[in-house]
């Protein structure tokens, strides 16, 4: 008796390894902030009426020291849903779904960032550059800009020489990040003053500020305004993001979690404030030119950023994520973190590795 097509299609489907967690360099489609429940559902193409997702809460607790005093802080969270293609990365037919899907986080608050020890600033402008300085009381960010360039602790090569001071201003908890972010989510130039540009500036809007606030209260509209997905939201920008009536591709860098018992594997990606609340780019475009980074050159080539090698290569700070030591994407199994005694795992047992859909 011959098999019917539907016969073949569980068979098909009985092969297809939904669970597989990877790790590499990867190029994924940007999908949406912070999507609802029904969002998520209609993006994952889940069409059963009896399966519901419930909204996430897009907040995370970091346990954080203070004078010296371990303390616990809720933050907001953007993130950004993506999808990719396992069967076509890696050449292979029916082995995995046709399209997977991460979440690239950022914690994001308020805030302004302030170093603690140095006690300077971190200030952005519209050109995406960024630099630490020093404000005194009651003195404009642009003469503080000023001060700085001409400061003799400052040297040539210092970022804030790069910053515009008409238009810089004190970054917020996670602003640098997202503006990174969404730079390597478009095809814009890096904004540099002294040469002609397509856009005068990079800002999500005329009050940058203002609306960075807005989003670490919840809403990511000016956010979404810039994917496919949200073409009823109005942007003249979006052409920057868009290619050929495509959303533009972004390179993410991903890894494998797993819990105490090593018993369960959860898929995690490389972001700023991973772990520490640090500024290390670790997105990348897919025009960005793969090298090979001569102080580890047994890692291969790469498109990553080196600060994002540098980082992941420092025991001091490691990412509790196997990610087996290698750029090129691949599937991440037991045997892999078995295989690896440097794995990290979580200290919850509960830990997911992300949000739980």
């Amino acid at each position: 008796m011959k098999s019917t097509n539907k016969t073949q299609e569980r068979a098909s489907r009985a092969n297809i390894n939904y669970k597989a967690k990877f790790a590499g360099e990867v190029l994924v489609t940007p999908l949406a902030f912070n999507p609802t429940g029904e969002e998520i559902k209609q993006f994952k193409k889940i069409t059963k009426e009896d399966i519901t997702i419930d909204t996430p809460s897009y907040k995370k607790t970091l346990r954080l020291y203070e004078d010296g005093q371990p303390v616990e802080k809720e933050y907001n969270v953007v993130s950004l849903l993506c999808s990719f293609t396992p069967n076509e990365l890696l050449k292979v037919k029916g082995m995995y779904p046709e399209e997977m899907y991460v979440n690239y986080e950022l914690i994001v608050s308020p805030e302004y960032v302030k170093g603690s020890k140095s006690g300077k600033y971190q200030i952005i402008d519209d050109h995406n550059q960024n630099a630490w300085i020093k404000i005194k009381a009651k003195q404009t960010i642009h003469d503080a800009v000023l001060e700085a360039k001409d400061s003799a602790e400052t040297n040539q090569y210092d970022a804030v020489h790069k910053i515009d001071p008409k238009t810089a201003r004190v970054a917020c908890v996670g602003e640098v990040a997202l503006y990174e972010l969404l730079f390597n989510m478009s095809t814009c130039d890096k904004h540099d003053p002294d040469k002609n540009q397509e856009l005068s500036g990079f800002l999500i809007a005329e009050k940058p500020t203002e609306v960075f606030k807005a989003i670490c209260a919840g809403d990511v509209s000016q956010l979404n305004k810039y994917l496919l997905n949200f073409n009823s939201i109005k942007c003249e920008e979006k052409e920057f993001f868009v290619t050929n009536g495509k959303q533009n591709l972004l390179g993410l860098f991903m890894g494998v979690s797993t819990n105490r018992d090593k018993n369960k594997l959860y898929q995690t990606v490389y972001s700023p404030q991973t772990e520490k609340n640090i500024s290390t780019p670790s997105t990348f475009r897919p025009t960005s030119v793969s090298r090979t980074l001569n102080t580890y050159k047994n890692l291969g080539d790469t498109r990553l950023p080196k600060e994002l090698v540098d980082h992941l290569m420092d025991n001091k700070y490691p990412w509790s994520a196997e990610w087996g030591c290698t750029f090129k994407f691949k599937e991440i199994t037991f045997d892999d973190i078995a295989a690896n005694e440097t794995s990290i795992v979580s200290e919850d047992e509960d830990f997911d590795g992300g949000f739980p859909f």
